[in-house]
């Protein structure tokens, strides 16, 4: 399993929400509002790539890997294929008239692992797995 792990590309995406201030984060917010239905974050994010892929969530909340995050600059992203995982963050700001649920997506299918990191209104965090490597009945995706 570890050799098929690590042959994978790992997207992990980590998710800062306006709630907490991270000084070193350089990207402005996704603004989602009533008036649109879709918002592009290719312009909003700031990454990092971990080429060893052994960094952990822990690691990557420290300020030494905090100062290397980069912001993307292109409205499309795309990295190539690589071993690499792929570190990202952005920051949300709701400007919604009422609560709605909203989907992240991704026009790349294929990605064997994607672990999402919310942060909740008290400070902490919480995980969500999803990708090909994840059960489906344990993703928490339910359809319409």
């Amino acid at each position: 399993m570890n050799k098929l792990l690590n042959k994978t590309l790992l997207l992990v995406i980590l998710l800062f929400f306006m709630i907490v201030n991270i000084s070193a984060h350089a990207s402005d917010p996704v603004i989602i509002n009533d008036s649109n239905n879709s918002y592009p974050l290719g312009l909003n994010f700031d990454y990092f790539e971990d080429k060893s892929t052994t960094l952990s969530f822990e690691d990557i909340l420290s300020q030494e890997i905090n100062k290397q995050f980069i912001g993307h600059e292109k409205k499309i992203v795309n990295f190539g294929k690589t071993k690499s995982a792929f570190w990202f963050r952005f920051n949300i700001l709701n400007k919604m008239s009422s609560p709605q649920k909203l989907l992240l997506e991704s026009s790349w299918p294929l990605y064997d692992k994607i672990n999402l990191f919310i942060q909740t209104e008290s400070g902490n965090f919480t995980e969500k797995k999803y990708g090909n490597l994840s059960l489906f009945n344990q993703m928490g995706i339910f359809a319409i």
